[in-house]
């Protein structure tokens, strides 16, 4: 038996709040669409980049499982949400499935890797 296969979705959707004049409005539509998301769609929901307009945040929802299609129509269904919420809108949305393959390399090896190339980066 070999490896199981593992689909991963990511939602990526630039968030417009109506009517929002400081973080807190943007916060609290948005923590609403959270929950709501996070509860029908098992997915995560991160807000991520700059976040000082209180009007606009990116948001990226993602997911995993078996079958490429159930993702890519739980993704779907997270961004029509967005299209239909009274308050935030959807700008660009991003929507990508592809399938993760393991590492050869340990865990371990790769943080290591990583941590050496910021250092030299500075």
């Amino acid at each position: 038996m070999g490896e199981p296969v593992i689909w991963i979705g990511v939602l990526h959707v630039e968030a417009l709040v109506h009517g929002a004049r400081t973080l807190k409005d943007r916060r609290q539509v948005l923590q609403s669409l959270r929950d709501r998301l996070r509860h029908a769609f098992d997915v995560t929901f991160h807000e991520v980049g700059d976040g000082d307009d209180p009007q606009r945040r990116s948001i990226v929802c993602t997911t995993a499982g078996n079958d490429r299609r159930t993702i890519e129509t739980i993704l779907q269904r997270c961004a029509d949400a967005f299209r239909t919420h009274p308050v935030a809108e959807a700008g660009r949305v991003d929507l990508d499935v592809f399938r993760w393959h393991p590492s050869t390399e340990s865990w371990e090896a790769r943080m290591m890797a990583e941590l050496g190339g910021e250092e030299g980066d500075g």
